[in-house]
């Protein structure tokens, strides 16, 4: 599945989801502030998007009815592009790196 096709599963899924909330995602309004499937850096940057880009859907997706949700398949699934769950790609990596770590130094924490 290609990236433009994995965001819009993805958006599909949480449309459906706060519909039987009552609501819509903030990001169904302007998806391209959140993911831009333009022209991929090979090193994992998103070119269109700028730091206030980056500001503005972290803001906006602070109240989101699904956030968590969002975050937890952003996580999941390792997506490199846009802000998810009001996370960017380096808020993930970050995320990423703090648990393995958290786990090498622990190991006994793994199955929990």
């Amino acid at each position: 599945m290609n990236d433009k096709a994995r965001f819009k599963a993805a958006l599909d899924l949480a449309q459906a989801a706060l519909e039987e909330a009552g609501g819509q995602p903030p990001c169904s309004n302007a998806p391209d502030l959140w993911f831009d499937v333009a022209d991929h850096h090979p090193d994992g940057r998103d070119p269109v998007l700028t730091q206030a880009d980056y500001s503005a859907a972290k803001k906006a997706c602070l109240g989101c009815e699904i956030i968590f949700q969002c975050r937890e398949y952003a996580l999941k699934f390792d997506e490199p592009y846009g802000v998810w769950g009001g996370l960017s790609p380096f808020d993930r990596r970050k995320m990423r790196r703090e648990y393995l770590r958290s786990i090498n130094a622990n190991p006994n924490r793994q199955g929990r």
